[in-house]
C-alpha cells in the first residue's frame, strides 16, 4: 500500500531535497509526472499479479473477497481503499511531523504573514535573527552577511523587504524556532494539502485506472455475432463453460444490394473472458462478423466466470479408456432403464384398467 511517513520515508521523490533546488514551482509538477509513471508501473504489476490468480499480500485478500463477492472491479475498490489509507497516515504523519522537515515554501508563507510588528512583539523576530546569526556563522550568506552587518536599529523597525529576505533565509536554513501553536497548526494545514497530497491521489488514481483497464474481470460487454455457424458458435460457447443465455435469432442481412440470410448469435459476458475465446470464435467461422455493445449493467441471474470443464474432461476420458467403468455404466443404465419400463407398464395398466370399468 502507498503511504507516506515524512521522517524516514518519501513518497516518490524526495520532496524536500528537491524543494531546495531553484525553480521550486517545476519540481513540484516533475512529482506529478514521477506519480503518474509510478502510478501506471504499480497498475500493471497489480494486473499482472491477478491474472494469474495471486494477490500481492496485505489488504489484497479483503478486497479481492469483497471483489468476488460484489462484482465489482478490484482496481476501484484498491483505490477507494488506497485513498482512505494515504489521507490517515498524512494525516497522523503531520502532527507528529518536526517543524523543520516542513517544506520551506509553506513556512515562508505563514511567517510573511506575521508581519514585522506581530512578530517582534511576540520575541519571533528576535528568534529569527539569533537564528540568522547563528545559520550565517556556518554557512555565510552575501545578502545576509549585509543585513547583519549593516542593520544598527531596533528589529521592531525593519523594513518588509528586509523582513521577508530573513523569513526566506531562516526557512531555506529549516528554522524550527519556539513557535506559537496557531503558527504550527497552520503550517501543518498548509503541508497536508501540498504537492506530496495531491502527487499521492495522482498515483493511486493512476494506479487504479491502469488496474481496471489491463483487469477488466466485472467490464461487461454484448457481443452480437452474424455467422452462417451458429451451431459451431453455440457447442464452442458451451464447451467453453459459458454459463448465461445464448440467445439465437435468424435474419437478413442486405450486402451490396443483394440479401443474404445469416444467423445471429448474442450473448453477455466479460472482456477478459471474450478475449479468452476470441480466437477460436474466428477460427470457427473466418467470415463472422462481432458487433460489441458496451453494456451498463445485466440485471438479475449473471455468472461472470467462465467454468472450468477440464475435470469433467478429464473424467471423461479416464472412463472412456477404461473397459470396466463403461461395463459398469452400461450395467446401472440398464437396470434404471427396466425400473422406468415397469413403472410405465404399471401406469398403462391402471389407466387400462379404468377404462374398461367406465365401460361397463
Amino acid at each position: 500500500m502507498p503511504y507516506i511517513n515524512p521522517l524516514e520515508f518519501n513518497f516518490i521523490v524526495n520532496f524536500y531535497e528537491v524543494n531546495s533546488l531553484p525553480g521550486a514551482f517545476n519540481t513540484s509538477i516533475w512529482l506529478f509526472i514521477f506519480a503518474v509513471i509510478a502510478g501506471s508501473i504499480l497498475g500493471v504489476a497489480y494486473s499482472i499479479v491477478y491474472r494469474i490468480g495471486s494477490s500481492t499480500g496485505g489488504s489484497d485478500f479483503l478486497t479481492i473477497y469483497y471483489s468476488n463477492k460484489t462484482n465489482k472491479s478490484i482496481g476501484s475498490i484498491n483505490r477507494n481503499v488506497n485513498l482512505i489509507i494515504l489521507g490517515t497516515i498524512i494525516v497522523l504523519n503531520t502532527i507528529i511531523l518536526p517543524v523543520s522537515l516542513i517544506n520551506s515554501d509553506i513556512k515562508m508563507s505563514v511567517l510573511k504573514g506575521v508581519g514585522v510588528e506581530e512578530a517582534y512583539n511576540s520575541g519571533l523576530l528576535e528568534q529569527m535573527w539569533n537564528f540568522a546569526k547563528a545559520a550565517n556563522n556556518e554557512r555565510p550568506d552575501y545578502n545576509m552577511t549585509n543585513i547583519l552587518n549593516n542593520f544598527n536599529s531596533p528589529l521592531n523597525l525593519m523594513d518588509k523587504n528586509t523582513y521577508d529576505y530573513l523569513v526566506e533565509y531562516i526557512c531555506k536554513n529549516k528554522f524550527d524556532g519556539d513557535l506559537s501553536a496557531g503558527l504550527v497548526a497552520k503550517m501543518k494545514v498548509l503541508f497536508i494539502f501540498g504537492p506530496s497530497l495531491f502527487s499521492s491521489i495522482v498515483l493511486v488514481l493512476t494506479a487504479g485506472i491502469t488496474t481496471n483497464t489491463m483487469y477488466p474481470k466485472f467490464k461487461i460487454r454484448t457481443f452480437m455475432m452474424a455467422t452462417n455457424k451458429p451451431k459451431d458458435i453455440n457447442k464452442l460457447l458451451v464447451e467453453k463453460g459459458y454459463q448465461n443465455d445464448i440467445l439465437n435469432w435468424d435474419a437478413t442481412n442486405r450486402i451490396s444490394g443483394n440479401y443474404l440470410h445469416r444467423s445471429v448469435v448474442m450473448v453477455a459476458m466479460t472482456v477478459l473472458n471474450w478475449h479468452q475465446i476470441e480466437r477460436e470464435v474466428f477460427l470457427k467461422d473466418p467470415e463472422i462478423k462481432v458487433t460489441i455493445l458496451k453494456t451498463k449493467k445485466v440485471k438479475g441471474i449473471f455468472k461472470y466466470d467462465i467454468k472450468n470443464n477440464e475435470q469433467r474432461d478429464t473424467v471423461m476420458h479416464k472412463v472412456r479408456n477404461n473397459e470396466k467403468e463403461l461395463e459398469k455404466i452400461k450395467q446401472i443404465a440398464i437396470v434404471r432403464l427396466n425400473k422406468e419400463n415397469e413403472k410405465l407398464n404399471k401406469r398403462l395398466n391402471k389407466k387400462t384398467g379404468k377404462s374398461k370399468k367406465q365401460q361397463n
